[in-house]
This record gives C-alpha cells, sequence and structure tokens, in this order.
C-alpha cells in the first residue's frame, strides 16, 4: 500500500499468528512488517468503538489509543458471529453440532465458521473443512449416504512481500498440550522450521521461508508413521515439482508451468479452463498470476491453442480409438471389415444413409460430440456380434425402460462390447416391413446361435387373440413359439414373463430397512403427509409389503445408488413376488391369514 503514511496492526494477544511459535519465527515475522516504517503493532489491544459520519468511518477507538481517518481495515481470525442462535440453539465457542452437522434442532444444520463439532469442539477455518462439513450436511439430510465430518489435515500458507509462512497442522493439534519441538533455523536466508512431535510422530509444522517439500510433511502429518529428527534436517529440499503454491488445489509451481506451457495459457482468467489454483481461498492468486507471466518464454509460438473442452474431447476420442484397437487385437476371427458391413446392410435392407442416420442417433443418445460418429460407426464394424431378439409382450415395456438407464455396465458398454441388440421393438430404428425382414433373418440364417430375451406376458385366451403383433397380425403366442424353436437362450425378464423373478438374494426387505427401527419402536405412518412421514417412521401401516418381499433394493438401491422406493417415501410393492400385483401391489396393509 504505497499510498498509506501509518498502517496500524492491532493483535488482541501478545503474540503474532501461534502462540507456540518460537522467538526466532515471531522475531522474522514482526522484522518484515517493520522493515517499512510505516508498520506499528500494537500487542493485546482491539477496536472498541467507532465513529461513523456519512457511511464513512472518520475514527476507531482501540483501548491504548484512537485513529484518526482510518483508510482500510483488515480483520483476521476466527471468532464465531453466533450471538443470534444463542436463545434458541445449544452454543459454545460456536453453535454447537454433531458428527453430522446437525445442531441441538434436529432441523437446523450449520457448517462452516459458526459450527463447531462437539465431539472434537472443532471450529472450520479453512475453505476445505468448510466444503467437507458442507457436504457432510448434504448427505445427511437427502440420506443419500452416512458420512460423519473428520477433520483432515490441512495447510495454510500467509504471503507477505519480505516472507513465506507454511504451516501444516494435523486435526489432533489442537488437544495436544503436551508435545516437543525441533527448530531449525538460518538467520542467513530468514529461514526458520518448527517441527512439532508427539510419541516420535509430526503433529504440526511451521515454516518461514521454509524450502522443505510441503507434500512430504502433509504425508508424514497424515500418516503418522515414526520420524527419524536427523532426517528432517537432511530433508531441507525442495520437491521436483517446486514450491507449493496452491494448498487448496495441491498445486506445485512446476505443475502450473507444464500447464501454461501445455495449453498456451496467457493469464489467469485463461488458467481458469484447466484448474482452480488461486480461484479457492484466494491467497496464492498473485504468486499464480506471476508464475503465468514468467512462463510465457516456455509455450511454443507455434502451437494451436485449444480449450479444456477440446483437449477432453480428444482424450476421449483417444481412449475410444484404443478400445476398438484392444478389441481387433483379442478378437481377430470376428472383426468386420467395410465389405462384409456393406452385405450385412444389404441384407437387412438398410442403406448408408440409414446407417449414417443411426449412427448419429446413437451418438446423440450417448451424449457425445457429433465427432464421434466415425468412431461408432467403426464400432459397430468390430462388435464381437451376439445376436439378441427382444420381444415386448403384454407389458408396460418398465423392462426395456430399465434396460436402456443401466449404470453398470451402461447401455453403450453393452451394445458396443457384448450383444448385437439386433430386434427390439421398442428400440430399433426400423419398423413394419423393414423390421421383419430384420427378424426373419436371424432365426432362418442364424439358428442356434442368438439369444431370445421375452418381455410382458403371454395372452393365452381365444387361442391368443389378444394381443396381436406386426404387419401379419401374429398374436404374442405365434410369435414367440417362433422366435424360441430355434433360440440358443431364452431369458424371461420381469413379472409379467415369469410371474415373479427368482431372485438368488435371500435377504427381507423388511430386515434392510432404514425404517425398521421405527417399525421396533411401534412409530408408524398413518397417514400421507402427516408427522410420521415427515419423521421417516415406518410405512407398513400405509401397506409397505417389505416384510413380505426378498430383494437386495435397500442394500443397492436404485439410480446408481441414489435412493429406492422406501426412501423415496413409499411402500414397498413387492414386486419380485410371485403373482404381486394381485396380492401385493395395493396400500392396503396385509392382513394375516388365521
Amino acid at each position: 500500500m504505497k499510498d498509506a503514511k501509518h498502517i496500524t496492526l492491532l493483535v488482541r494477544s501478545n503474540r503474532l499468528y501461534a502462540h507456540s511459535l518460537s522467538s526466532e519465527a515471531q522475531n522474522e515475522i514482526e522484522s518484515a512488517y517493520l522493515k517499512s516504517g510505516k508498520v506499528r503493532i500494537s500487542y493485546e489491544n482491539e477496536i472498541i468503538d467507532r465513529t461513523i459520519i456519512e457511511g464513512h468511518i472518520t475514527q476507531l477507538k482501540t483501548k491504548k489509543f484512537d485513529i484518526d481517518e482510518p483508510y482500510l481495515i483488515f480483520g483476521v481470525g476466527i471468532q464465531p458471529n453466533i450471538d443470534f442462535a444463542r436463545e434458541s440453539l445449544a452454543c459454545n465457542r460456536g453453535i454447537l453440532t454433531n458428527d453430522f452437522m446437525q445442531t441441538s434442532d434436529e432441523d437446523i444444520y450449520a457448517v462452516g465458521e459458526a459450527a463447531e463439532v462437539e465431539s472434537i469442539g472443532f471450529i472450520a477455518g479453512h475453505v476445505k473443512e468448510c466444503t467437507l462439513q458442507a457436504d457432510v450436511a448434504l448427505s445427511h439430510l437427502f440420506g443419500s449416504e452416512e458420512k460423519r465430518f473428520a477433520p483432515e489435515v490441512s495447510v495454510d500458507m500467509l504471503k507477505v512481500g519480505e516472507f513465506d509462512l507454511i504451516d501444516v497442522n494435523s486435526p489432533e493439534h489442537s488437544k495436544e498440550k503436551a508435545f516437543e519441538k525441533i527448530v531449525m533455523t538460518s538467520p542467513g536466508e530468514h529461514r526458520v522450521d518448527e517441527y512439532y512431535i508427539k510419541d516420535d510422530k509430526l503433529i504440526r509444522f511451521i515454516g518461514i521461508n521454509s524450502n522443505v517439500d510441503v507434500g512430504y510433511l502433509e504425508d508424514l502429518v497424515r500418516d503418522q508413521n515414526p520420524i527419524d529428527a536427523s532426517y528432517l534436517y537432511k530433508n531441507r529440499v525442495l520437491s521436483e515439482r517446486g514450491r507449493l503454491i496452491c494448498s487448496c488445489e495441491h498445486l506445485y509451481q512446476k505443475d502450473l508451468e507444464d500447464i501454461v506451457r501445455m495449453h498456451g495459457v496467457s493469464n489467469f482468467q485463461e488458467l481458469g479452463e484447466f484448474t482452480q489454483a488461486g480461484r479457492v481461498c484466494g491467497r496464492c492468486k498473485k504468486m499464480v498470476e506471476n508464475i503465468i507471466e514468467a512462463s510465457q518464454g516456455l509455450i511454443d509460438p507455434n502451437m494451436p491453442k485449444k480449450s479444456a473442452d477440446e483437449l477432453k474431447h480428444e482424450k476421449e476420442l483417444a481412449r475410444v480409438r484404443e478400445r476398438i484397437e484392444k478389441f481387433n487385437r483379442l478378437h481377430p476371427q470376428n472383426q468386420l471389415d467395410t465389405d462384409n458391413l456393406s452385405s450385412a446392410m444389404d441384407a437387412y435392407d438398410i442403406t448408408d444413409r440409414e446407417m449414417n442416420r443411426w449412427v448419429s442417433m446413437v451418438t446423440a443418445d450417448m451424449q457425445l460430440h457429433p465427432e464421434f460418429e466415425e468412431l461408432v460407426k467403426k464400432g459397430v464394424r468390430t462388435l464381437n456380434k451376439v445376436p439378441v431378439i427382444w420381444l415386448e409382450l403384454a407389458d408396460c415395456s418398465g423392462n426395456s425402460e430399465a434396460f436402456i438407464k443401466t449404470a453398470d455396465p451402461s447401455i453403450s458398454d453393452l451394445i458396443f462390447d457384448y450383444i448385437s441388440l439386433d430386434y427390439h421393438e421398442l428400440l430399433m430404428s426400423s419398423a413394419g416391413d423393414q423390421s421383419e425382414t430384420v427378424l426373419e433373418h436371424i432365426i432362418s440364417h442364424q439358428k442356434g446361435e442368438y439369444i431370445l430375451i421375452v418381455e410382458g406376458a403371454i395372452p393365452l385366451g381365444m387361442e391368443g387373440k389378444f394381443l396381436r403383433i406386426g404387419p401379419q397380425g401374429q398374436t404374442g403366442l405365434e410369435l414367440l413359439k417362433k422366435c424360441a424353436e430355434d433360440a440358443a437362450l431364452i431369458i424371461s425378464v420381469g413379472a409379467c414373463a415369469f410371474d415373479g423373478p427368482l431372485w438368488a438374494y435371500e435377504g427381507r426387505i423388511h430386515d434392510n430397512c432404514e425404517r425398521r427401527g421405527h417399525y421396533e419402536l411401534g412409530e408408524f405412518v398413518k397417514e400421507w403427509g402427516d408427522e410420521g412421514a415427515k419423521k421417516g417412521w415406518c410405512l407398513f401401516e400405509m401397506g409397505c409389503k417389505g416384510p413380505y418381499a426378498n430383494a437386495n433394493c435397500p442394500t443397492m438401491k436404485f439410480n446408481q445408488g441414489t435412493s429406492w422406493p422406501v426412501q423415496g417415501g413409499h411402500g414397498c410393492m413387492g414386486c419380485v413376488e410371485t403373482k404381486f400385483f394381485d396380492r401385493l401391489a395395493t396400500e392396503r396393509k396385509m392382513e394375516e391369514e388365521k
């Protein structure tokens, strides 16, 4: 601040930074502040009043003196501002929470500097810790998974013109009163390294102008392996990656230089496409900007400039190419060249235009960039084809929907890696006579090679006339018999086809339900939307069939493990059980048989 005449640093305690800091480190910090002659430091002092005229602070009154016409004030440190909550919530230094960030009112969560985790007496002081607490609160609020807050090793960095300070701190350090301290100083370089050790393990490191590898020290604190004090002295060298620049993103100087060189980054704004360094807490922003400026000479002036999205696409394309090449190596007998593909297309009455249209549709459905179309087409040529006929009879298409939304493996992995879904009325692009040609060709030319999947029930009334399919008006029963005759394997999917699928899982839904505890306590939802429903009580009285159904829904869940019906507030219908639709699919409580 070149225009400032005087800078006053008020310190509420009698020490700078940390009470445990050595006198050598204190002197280095104090000397750096006082060197210009503009700064004065006033210990055990604080602002007690101020004068405001027309929206401007004209005077600050401290315990020891007054400051007239103050220009700028920085407040450093944490003192939770929680007076508003003291009457309604349990508080100490901060608003007290449990490990899930719930306050004494279970409907209220507190995170960040205002919260104090009661079990460990912890108040967050870093962006990383605040983010962790927010994740824990959201997970608990939405019931997605059980997370408890546990503070991690923190890396704090203070960058001043005359010195750099690094603080690597174990979350357990604040509770430790007894520890040993090793101080290594280098007066000529104004360097001070302080190692805090408990039971031969490093619990904290504070360095002034240090040249140690911060990443190595962070590993020592986290892993809590015994250390050799002599090794600490020998290890006083920088990592090959240079100095740690951004502790929030764990980015070293060499990492930043590589990003600038590889992507032609010319300013801080462009860097944001590739890393958040300098943007999380903001303390290292100036250093990041300086490294970008100093690294401009590393950039090849002839290198084409590409955005992060373009580079991402290039990596994805490379991975797909590697995948196809690997398939060709592993399955030399099953490769289809362009000539064979053209013959196959002729047999199916598919033109090049239709093929290209289908490839475009698949590429779009997979949410891929259009430049992936050539790779999708190439993938079709190199399929290890296991022909599949999927019949939909009397059904609701529920299993087909589940198939296209599958996550492990995804629909794209299934179709491109394992099967050739040649006939599926819901999903195939062809229709009418075209689709019938495809079906007839498979049945005639691939006898004993194709898999038949049957979804839906087979109406038998009036010789099957309740269901007719296709331009020839075949009954579902006739179509099934024709396709099943020469199938290598027949799979029935869904309750309609099998009247309750065969589950290898024997556990009752009731036994693994997260609401089971409320059942044991006699806490039941009596009416939709009542207080019990809001509190997540048992749904048995509302017709939940969990005690009569055997499946792994509570443990596996739906939508990639996100949730399942009972967690979402609706009772189990027992859809895996025999004749479930007639016996169980109601919102009526099951009456016990006498």
